[in-house]
């Protein structure tokens, strides 16, 4: 990746024939960037499984950006004195690790006689232009969430076009608001007639989403990231939540933090293959097996108090 050098900050030294001489470094993972590299937490699956004895915890059944949390999609690189670029990540990065050199005949690689740059020295800026999601829905019943901004996404009935647009039916979308359901129907009847019912419902961030289809399909949605942190309303029961924002969780993490605003925050769940998974947090300890809360799932939060805002 090419950065060239802006022209207010040309030095002196490099102006011949009333002409500056561009300088240009790029940068490639071979080298640790310290100042804003992530400490990732490995988890690992225990030998530990229980079975919840009160029917009242299980669900009803129908993450300014920085290097460390950059995810699939387009950004835009501003590092003082160089002309900002427009980069492409095609993968998620947990870790990421560069190095920085002048590029002198401006080749894109490293040359012997092209010296490297102390990262440190550098004011560098990552602006989210758009960020890409992968989804790998099953059969039958899946929980998602949206996590990105997508101007095509408002209602229930513009995320079962979008989805039906990768060779698959939507039968149903639901959400589960206020200890009630809430359905939005769209399926061919025996005449092959499209009918839909129910209430095309608004897509709102910090939602997710039980979605019904009729085959196996695998998509992307590319949207711009909510620089902002979640914020749920918890109400008494089971609440369906989707996470968005920058912070990483896991389910004991986010359970730690979700008491600091609610003493009553105790349990969460998620859908994996066609059933529940929960880790219940009670007299300071967890029960259930840790798992990671990734930003294209929804999951279930238990409150079994007051209603309660959480601020993540």
């Amino acid at each position: 990746i090419n950065l060239t050098k802006s022209p207010q900050y040309q030095s002196q030294a490099n102006k011949k024939n009333n002409q500056y001489q561009l300088n240009y470094f790029a940068f490639k993972n071979d080298f640790d960037l310290e100042v804003i590299k992530k400490n990732i937490k490995n988890i690992y699956n225990r030998s530990f499984y229980f079975k919840l004895e009160a029917q009242d915890k299980n669900p009803p059944t129908p993450e300014l950006l920085s290097i460390k949390d950059l995810q699939k999609g387009y950004y835009e690189i501003k590092v003082d004195g160089y002309e900002p670029v427009v980069v492409q990540l095609d993968k998620d990065a947990e870790k990421l690790n560069f190095s920085f050199y002048l590029d002198l005949n401006k080749n894109g690689v490293k040359d012997e006689n092209e010296p490297l740059i102390d990262a440190k020295t550098l004011n560098l800026k990552i602006l989210p232009i758009s960020v890409q999601v992968d989804y790998e829905l099953r059969t039958g019943w899946n929980l998602i969430n949206i996590p990105y901004f997508n101007e095509e996404l408002k209602k229930a009935s513009d995320l079962v076009y979008y989805v039906e647009k990768f060779n698959t039916s939507v039968y149903q979308v639901s959400k589960y608001e206020s200890g009630n359901w809430v359905h939005y129907v769209s399926r061919n009847d025996q005449n092959s007639d499209e009918v839909k019912f129910g209430v095309n419902f608004d897509l709102i961030p910090g939602e997710s989403y039980f979605v019904y289809v009729t085959q196996p399909v695998t998509f992307s949605l590319v949207g711009r990231e909510y620089e902002s942190e979640p914020v749920f309303n918890l109400n008494n029961g089971w609440n369906l939540v989707g996470f968005y924002g920058l912070s990483s969780f896991t389910s004991h993490t986010f359970l730690s933090k979700c008491r600091i605003f609610s003493q009553n925050c105790s349990a969460v769940s998620r859908w994996e293959e066609g059933k529940f998974d929960t880790v219940v947090y009670e007299d300071d300890t967890f029960f259930g097996s840790e798992f990671r809360i990734v930003k294209n799932k929804g999951y279930f939060v238990l409150n079994t108090g007051e209603p309660a805002r959480v601020q993540l």
